[in-house]
């Protein structure tokens, strides 16, 4: 072995001993398994086939329908902390939509399945109006329920909301009256 090679190899050795004495010495500390805050929460995840979608979801409480709709990339977890709290006052309905979470992720999944799968889901439910929360494209799905499907919903809350670069057609018409002259 040529005298470079040497000198990588007990390099190699001395980061190796290093990385195995750090590993030695954390804590051991397990990671929460996923569904964890489930269980805390009393909560038992279920699935209802809404159209060519299965939607998982948790519901909580009695009282008028509220529908949780989580952002781009996450699931209802974030949901979690608002759940209980909500569901003093109100039915809680908090999903995962369809490409997300424990609901179906279909390959050609569009942004034009979202309206039906709802559509589905509440039918699913039983639900035949509620009251719509959603964060970042959970707002923007929010969005568009109110739009194509009014006569569903009863009220929408979006929080730091996608869903504002619509086409002028497609706009709901508050964001319409919002983006026009007369809003400014």
């Amino acid at each position: 072995m040529s005298p470079v090679a040497r000198v990588w190899a007990r390099r190699g050795a001395a980061l190796l001993a290093a990385l195995a004495v750090l590993f030695l010495l954390l804590p051991e500390e397990r990671a929460p398994s996923t569904g964890a805050w489930l269980q805390r929460a009393g909560l038992t995840p279920k699935t209802v086939h809404a159209g060519r979608f299965d939607v998982r979801y948790v519901r909580k409480g009695t009282g008028k329908p509220v529908i949780l709709i989580h952002g781009i990339a996450s699931s209802m977890y974030s949901w979690g902390g608002v759940i209980e709290p909500l569901s003093r006052d109100f039915d809680v309905i908090a999903l995962d939509l369809p490409g997300y979470g424990g609901s179906s992720k279909p390959a050609d999944l569009a942004w034009t399945d979202y309206e039906p799968a709802m559509l589905a889901f509440m039918d699913g439910l039983g639900v035949a109006r509620a009251d719509f929360v959603g964060n970042s494209m959970g707002g923007a799905v929010s969005l568009l329920m109110a739009m194509k499907a009014p006569e569903r919903v009863q009220k929408v809350v979006v929080l730091d909301s996608a869903g504002f670069r619509l086409q002028p057609g497609e706009r709901p018409f508050m964001i319409e009256v919002l983006g026009s002259r007369a809003a400014t």
